[in-house]
């Protein structure tokens, strides 16, 4: 924003303090425009649903329209980067989750960075996600998988969606915890990888909760442990994997970003009117349809968790030797 001639006569001090009272007036006029809400993963995932689910609330709240635009390619990196490198005026930006910091952290080329490149905005949720077993594997629980483990050292293997993906490193996790090898199966999509387990071409995957409940209530699976450290309202008979690996945790978020710099009062105006739209009354119980516990998180909190989530999952991907190419 260009300051006029008359303001920059009175002195570089006045003209700075006169040009900040603009800019905080600029950015209460927010929003004047459209918004765009960036999903980098394909219409019908768990992002895009969540995505769609708040967006009109968030459009009558803002007085704005919100529109979804799904940019989808290299498993979120293509819609990540468009963000990354969009002006930070508050009319663009990411629902996302944790292939943010999964991608950063995996591959060199990225493109970005998940926190300098970023401006945190709210977090609204969590999910679980669950180990599943078919109904003929001998383990009929975490503890007994262990120690079947350690009696297989050349590995049991587990399907995941792919190297790298969030399910992948769930995997890798357990195995680094709980001190034991689970071989490593991709495949080329969530559906794929369940349906092997079902089908006992492997005994073992980590799935969504939502995504295997069907199937663990059909008695074509069976759930081991969810993934969240205590029982989860979705499944509350679902013990956790904590309970027999102390500490482990490998909870899905969702939450929004924006480019890094975004002005403060146009953070604070978005993440305000996000806690205002989850604390309807039908919000809470409409997420928890898609698995998904409604959890705000304040730009301060959110941050905190993106900065842990890299540490967490550079640390995974370093441990388990995991590459692109394996």
């Amino acid at each position: 924003m260009s300051i006029p001639q008359s303001i920059r006569r009175i002195g570089p001090a006045v003209a700075l303090s006169l040009a900040s009272i603009v800019a905080v007036a600029h950015d209460a006029a927010y929003p004047r425009r459209p918004i765009v809400i960036v999903v980098p993963q394909a219409p019908g995932g768990g992002v895009d649903s969540l995505a769609r689910l708040i967006m009109p609330r968030l459009s009558i709240a803002l007085g704005q329209p919100v529109v979804i635009e799904n940019r989808v390619g290299a498993g979120g990196l293509i819609g990540t980067r468009y963000v990354a490198k969009a002006a930070n005026d508050g009319y663009t930006l990411l629902f996302t989750s944790p292939s943010h910091n999964i991608n950063a952290a995996l591959n060199e080329k990225a493109g970005y960075d998940a926190l300098k490149d970023f401006t945190p905005v709210a977090l609204l949720g969590r999910g679980p996600f669950v180990l599943v077993a078919h109904p003929d594997f001998e383990a009929k629980s975490t503890a007994e998988l262990i120690a079947m483990a350690k009696k297989n050292p050349d590995g049991i293997d587990y399907g995941s969606v792919g190297v790298g993906s969030f399910n992948h490193l769930l995997g890798e996790m357990f195995n680094t915890e709980a001190r034991v090898k689970l071989r490593h199966v991709p495949y080329r999509g969530s559906s794929e990888a369940a349906s092997a387990v079902v089908g006992g071409q492997i005994p073992l995957s980590f799935n969504s909760l939502p995504g295997a409940l069907p199937f663990i209530r059909a008695g074509k699976l069976r759930a081991l442990g969810v993934t969240t450290p205590g029982a989860t309202p979705l499944a509350p008979d679902i013990p956790p994997l904590s309970s027999a690996v102390p500490g482990y945790e490998g909870s899905t978020w969702y939450g929004i970003v924006a480019p890094a710099g975004m002005p403060r009062p146009i953070v604070d105006k978005l993440s305000g009117e996000i806690q205002r739209m989850l604390q309807e009354p039908d919000v809470g119980k409409l997420m928890m349809q898609l698995g998904i516990q409604m959890v705000y998180g304040n730009p301060k909190d959110f941050g905190d968790l993106l900065a842990a989530q890299s540490i967490l999952w550079r640390k995974v991907i370093k441990d388990a030797n995991v590459t692109l190419g394996g």
